[in-house]
């Protein structure tokens, strides 16, 4: 179980923040 986020996840934030 890891909990720092995962590539994946870095990535959907970046771009929803690009979106905005």
């Amino acid at each position: 179980m890891r909990t720092y986020p995962t590539i994946r996840e870095i990535l959907i934030e970046c771009l929803g923040l690009k979106q905005k």
